[in-house]
């Protein structure tokens, strides 16, 4: 069950109640821009990656061999850019049917 927790802030100057705020803002963006800096440069393995987009290990490998998805050879491993593989999907074009 969750609990609601009411803060109550009594005789507190409004500029130094603002300031903090502000501080604290800055900290959030700061670790927001961070955190989505790191996300995108992870290696994923074959494995992550079927897992991923849902499609077998055999299918991340023809893609591979397609150029669908760039993979990139680190050692004698073969790994993919999370960033890639999210933005690999491509939308469809709707077809028209002819009469």
């Amino acid at each position: 069950m969750n609990a609601i927790k009411t803060l109550h802030i009594e005789q507190l100057d409004s500029k130094i109640l603002f300031d903090k705020l502000q501080t604290i803002e800055r900290a959030i963006k700061a670790l927001k821009v961070q955190s989505d800096s790191i996300d995108t440069d992870i290696f994923l393995t074959r494995h992550e990656v079927a897992e991923i987009l849902k499609i077998s290990v055999v299918t991340v490998w023809s893609w591979t061999k397609k150029g669908i998805l760039q993979s990139y050879r680190i050692g004698n491993h073969v790994r993919y850019k999370r960033s890639e593989i999210i933005k690999a999907p491509a939308p469809i074009k709707n077809v028209v049917e002819r009469k």
